[in-house]
């Protein structure tokens, strides 16, 4: 094979491996703001919990949009827990059940983030590789 055909193959897969990790790095970002968001339910969750009953309630609807609520039970939480099926859970259930979707998004996102460390090394490897390359080219 030529060394210019080499170069464009080379050339072709590194470009590839840029897009895998900009897809990884979003895939992080993602999980990173799920785990906020989770974390944030988490403390929201809480300090319902400790909110005094019969209370009047600002309750977001969407994008500025709130509706009074009154709270008759501070302790009991209605989770979506999937296939549209909602149960009751008190504080302690739903908190349980949110910190366990933190430990599995975070240990997902380790995973992610070992195959991102693994690609940013391959990515450096192929950037020297295609360096030689055009300097084997340009030097002919």
């Amino acid at each position: 094979m030529t060394d210019v055909k080499q170069l464009q193959e080379k050339y072709v897969n590194y470009q590839m491996m840029e897009k895998q990790l900009q897809a990884a790095q979003e895939q992080l970002q993602k999980m990173d703001q799920q785990i906020l968001e989770l974390k944030s339910i988490t403390s929201d969750v809480k300090g319902i919990s400790t909110t005094e009953t019969n209370k009047e309630l600002l309750v977001p609807m969407s994008g500025g949009i709130f509706v009074k609520a009154k709270l008759d039970d501070n302790q009991k939480f209605l989770v979506n827990v999937g296939s549209s099926v909602v149960v009751e859970k008190d504080v302690k259930q739903t908190t349980e059940l949110l910190n366990a979707q933190v430990r599995e998004i975070e240990s997902l996102r380790m995973e992610v983030l070992s195959q991102f460390h693994q690609l940013v090394q391959k990515s450096q490897d192929a950037e020297q590789e295609l360096k030689e390359l055009v300097e084997k080219v340009e030097n002919v």
